[in-house]
């Protein structure tokens, strides 16, 4: 693991330490939310990987649920789809004549999330979990999918801001790093906030 890679790894660790500590530090609430986080939008995949056809654009969607009381952590769950990466390569010559070659390798995260408020708008999460990886392949008519799983982990900010009574909407950055690939995607989403359930 590179120096980089594990500085990084070191600061989302401490980042979630610390979170769980101030959790506990708080004083009991009595108004507690369930709130639904629905996301989409654009995003890069970040790598060294470079060859002729690759797309490093692609789309994402996510959906996250968490548990907020009234200080300032919040606990939850997030998962979704993130398309990595794709790539279309034509006039490959082979034993069958020229033909076409396409890829796509795409996540699904299932993530545990902590997110601290920092203001009424502004929040930062960081999450840890896996990555089901999606890798297809498409040649000579025929589709050839695989799958393996992987950890990783995820820290964002969003901003959001209250538009009706238990509807927020914003935006939100967020860098997922996938242990088997051993690179990244940066994430720009649209948010949508709705909540479920206050007690």
């Amino acid at each position: 693991m590179s120096l980089n890679k594990l500085k990084i790894k070191n600061i989302v660790i401490g980042l979630l330490l610390l979170l769980t500590t101030i959790s506990f530090a708080q004083s009991a609430d009595t108004t507690y939310s369930v709130n639904a986080f629905a996301g989409v939008g654009y995003n890069r995949f970040i790598s060294d990987l470079d060859y002729d056809g690759l797309n490093k654009n692609g789309y994402s969607a996510t959906i996250r649920f968490m548990w907020q009381p009234e200080h300032l952590l919040s606990i939850g769950i997030e998962s979704g789809y993130i398309q990595l990466h794709s790539s279309e390569v034509n006039d490959i010559d082979d034993i069958y004549g020229t033909e076409k070659l396409e890829t796509n390798l795409s996540a699904v995260p299932i993530l545990a999330i902590y997110t601290m408020r920092i203001t009424d708008n502004i929040n930062l999460s960081a999450g840890v979990g896996g990555y089901m990886l999606t890798s297809k392949v498409s040649s000579h008519g025929n589709n050839v999918f695989s799958t393996e799983w992987t950890i990783g982990y995820l820290i964002s900010a969003s901003y959001l801001v209250p538009v009706a009574n238990k509807i927020n909407i914003g935006g939100e950055i967020k860098w997922d790093y996938i242990n088997k690939i051993a690179d990244g995607s940066l994430l720009f989403q649209f948010v949508l906030k709705y909540s479920l359930l206050e007690y």
